[in-house]
């Protein structure tokens, strides 16, 4: 599978600081993904104890990555319960809570 970037996504991935391995796996890996009103998708998937939101459209199985961000609140953005992540998904962030 091969991935495929607009300019404003890789505008918008320098600009934010954020890594194409963690888009990549987002889009692969994704905790929960859904469709929005534009025909497009949207993964998500928590790193340490942020949310990554990936918007995409599929081009015969090839993603076209369109803007990504860190949720600035996961619990706006899910529909599932990722926002009390396990040990496992995020070690150390569920001490940080109980703090």
């Amino acid at each position: 599978m091969r991935f495929y970037y607009t300019d404003h996504a890789r505008e918008n991935l320098i600009e934010r600081k954020i890594r194409k391995e963690i888009v990549e796996e987002t889009v692969l890996n994704p905790e929960e993904v859904f469709d929005d009103k534009k025909s497009r998708k949207i993964a998500q998937r928590i790193f340490g104890n942020r949310l990554l939101r990936v918007v995409y459209k599929e081009d015969n199985k090839n993603p076209i990555v369109r803007f990504a961000h860190f949720a600035a609140s996961c619990g706006v953005f899910l529909t599932s319960n990722l926002c009390a992540p396990t040990s496992e998904q995020a070690p150390g962030v569920l001490t940080q809570l109980k703090e």
